[in-house]
């Protein structure tokens, strides 16, 4: 008997040994320590300055994370910009900040290095301003606070397809419950109103075996993976009679086609965009729209999740709406940018062209944008005028400040006065400034827009992008790239 025991016991150690000691090393290997904290005016934001090494897609790759002061990705910014320096600000969320790719490789670092590369006198920084999990209205609140302060001349705002509507919208994309530790928006009587976060409630960890274990999760993993790779074997199940069904709706399908989210999303989207460029504008800043598309999207017909969501969700009213026109999203922002006259750049065509010749473009379990696609976004921005003839514009001034009064305590809808950044009435929180001039008209003594319509403000941006390139004159005209169209052009 006692043999027989001594048997179990070591079959049991034999057994749990070798998962103890992958357990450990997992936690070793890959880590996946906590980047976000609580802000009272964002809701949460990265901690200033860290330094340390993460995992994402449990497994897919571990990148070293670092902050600034103000915990942007990214060195220190000075205040004051240097004599010849052009200053771009990165808005966006994690596509931005940069999840599960190193620093040098997020599309602002790459953007920065397309710029500098004639080594001429002049040269450009981009700050990277994107945060995880933060929408247009984060970022709109971002841009009323340091635009200022950091003094872009350029702003280029990464607009994520997959889930910004939902951030819009203060919707959980995980369990599609109410967000109240954000910053969250309403059009109210056509008007926006503003709701500030709500204080964070005491954080409680759920113990579970795939939260808590990593072999569990690297288990899980793995079987993504399978799944994703072979979608027959989704089919391969249902025919053995397992009960197989869609776990979860994409955020993109319910942004976009859900009849619970979509109208009233994108109506208050378009009302963030128009807020946000019109903060910009009262500064003479010039706003560049980055569409960033979901992974489902940018892998094309004969993709893994295409062939799920046709296999699991032919049932469902939104999933069926998606499959039969699933760039929708694009074409309401196209419709969008030419509507504002704002530069709108959309990767999905060269990542899909990209894909077809056998790149990756989106890490398969993170879903986010590998190097190779970060890269491509980068020299995309730089093929538009405003962004490659960045280097050619004059001198920036500022426009001359307005005049400051105190903003008077309102009503529930926000305060009421003078905004004290812009001199702009404030309706609902936000600022209404005065109908903004015409396009290339001088503001106030600052420089024209450089993506106006004005034809000589265009041929000068243009001229001087030649120069600097040392391209023949006969090279002006519209590459294939911005023959294939551009919003807002």
């Amino acid at each position: 008997m006692k043999r027989r025991l001594a048997l179990v016991v070591l079959a049991v150690v034999g057994a749990v040994a070798p998962l103890l000691a992958l357990e450990i090393g997992l936690r070793v290997l890959y880590p996946q320590t906590r980047i976000m904290t609580v802000d009272e005016r964002f809701g949460s934001r990265p901690q200033p300055n860290l330094n340390l090494r993460r995992a994402y897609g449990g497994h897919e790759r571990v990148v070293t994370i670092r902050t600034n002061a103000l915990g942007l990705r990214g060195a220190e910014t000075p205040a004051a910009k240097l004599p010849g320096v052009k200053r771009v600000l990165a808005l966006g969320d994690s596509f931005t900040f940069g999840d599960a790719v190193e620093l040098d490789e997020t599309w602002p670092r790459r953007l920065e290095a397309r710029l500098n590369e004639s080594g001429g006198p002049r040269r450009v920084e981009v700050v990277n301003a994107g945060v995880s999990g933060w929408g247009t209205g984060h970022q709109l609140l971002f841009a009323r606070a340091f635009a200022d302060r950091l003094a872009p001349d350029l702003v280029v705002l990464a607009f994520s397809v997959v889930n910004d509507v939902l951030d819009n919208l203060c919707v959980d994309e995980a369990t599609y419950r109410p967000r109240t530790n954000a910053p969250c928006f309403t059009v109210d009587g056509g008007r926006l109103r503003f709701e500030p976060p709500a204080p964070a409630p005491p954080r409680v960890r759920h113990a579970s075996l795939v939260g808590g274990s990593r072999v569990a999760q690297l288990l899980v993993a793995q079987i993504k993976r399978l799944t994703l790779s072979r979608p027959a074997v989704v089919g391969l199940a249902r025919d053995l009679g397992v009960p197989v069904e869609l776990p979860y709706l994409p955020a993109t399908i319910a942004s976009w086609y859900d009849d619970r989210y979509r109208e009233r999303g994108w109506e208050l989207t378009r009302r963030l965009l128009g807020e946000l460029k019109r903060t910009l504008d009262a500064r003479s800043i010039p706003l560049v729209v980055l569409v960033v598309p979901a992974s489902v999207q940018a892998e094309g017909d004969g993709g893994g999740k295409r062939a799920i969501l046709e296999m699991l969700g032919g049932g469902n009213a939104a999933v069926h709406a998606f499959l039969a026109d699933p760039t929708k999203p694009q074409r309401l922002l196209r419709d969008y940018c030419a509507d504002a006259r704002v530069p709108c750049v959309d990767p999905l065509p060269a990542l899909l062209e990209r894909r077809a010749q056998g790149d990756t473009v989106y890490y398969p379990l993170d879903q986010h944008w590998t190097p190779a696609a970060h890269d491509l976004a980068a020299s995309l921005l730089v093929e538009t005028d405003i962004v490659g003839g960045l280097l050619s514009w004059g001198d920036y001034r500022s426009p001359p400040s307005p005049p400051r009064s105190e903003p008077s305590r309102g009503t529930r809808d926000g305060p009421r006065g003078l905004d004290p950044l812009t001199g702009s009435e404030i309706i609902g929180g936000l600022s209404k400034p005065p109908k903004p001039p015409a396009l290339g008209a001088p503001r106030g003594g600052a420089r024209p827009h450089p993506w106006c319509a004005d034809a000589p403000v265009k041929a000068v941006a243009l001229l001087g992008n030649r120069i600097r390139s040392r391209a023949p004159m006969a090279s002006a005209r519209p590459g294939p790239t911005e023959r294939r169209g551009r919003c807002g052009w």
